[in-house]
């Protein structure tokens, strides 16, 4: 092989690694964030809140609810009160909470009722105006922010 021959070869492998570079896959990176869907944490409540306690005692009094079960169901309406055995109604999407109880669900648009597991059983304190319980709204393409106060062992 002559000099110039020598040069073309060297140009075209530096020119092939370069090219190639900027293909490869990055590592070890998060998947990307859902584009709708319901983000919050889940707080527990937990003694007597009344008369108005001043804030110290009041947040020793509330703790993350971590390592929970979320569930997103159908809508659900009529039940009797803010705790359940079980929920009727198609589920969506199942999650868990981390150590400082927050937790992500993605979902498409639509009206849904959050529940929340505890040692009890399923947990939802809100309705809406059209009575559907743990009720929770999700817009195209928006997360929706939302906390859950489980106040079942807290008097007011």
């Amino acid at each position: 092989m002559n000099k110039r021959s020598v040069k073309i070869m060297a140009m075209l492998l530096l020119a092939a690694s370069v090219m190639g570079m900027g293909r490869k896959e990055a590592k070890n990176q998060d998947p990307p964030a859902p584009i709708s869907g319901v983000t919050g944490r889940v707080e527990i409540w937990e003694g007597n809140f009344m008369p108005p306690i001043e804030a110290e005692r009041r947040a020793s009094q509330i703790t993350p609810g971590a390592n929970l079960r979320v569930r997103l169901h159908e809508p659900v309406r009529g039940l009797p009160g803010a705790m359940v055995d079980s929920v009727a109604s198609a589920m969506v999407f199942e999650t868990m909470t981390d150590d400082s109880g927050d937790f992500t669900i993605p979902a498409q648009e639509g009206t849904y009722s959050l529940f929340v597991e505890d040692s009890e059983g399923w947990y939802a304190n809100s309705w809406d105006g059209a009575g559907i319980q743990g009720a929770v709204v999700v817009e195209p393409k928006k997360m929706t922010e939302i906390l859950i106060k489980n106040t079942r062992k807290a008097t007011f």
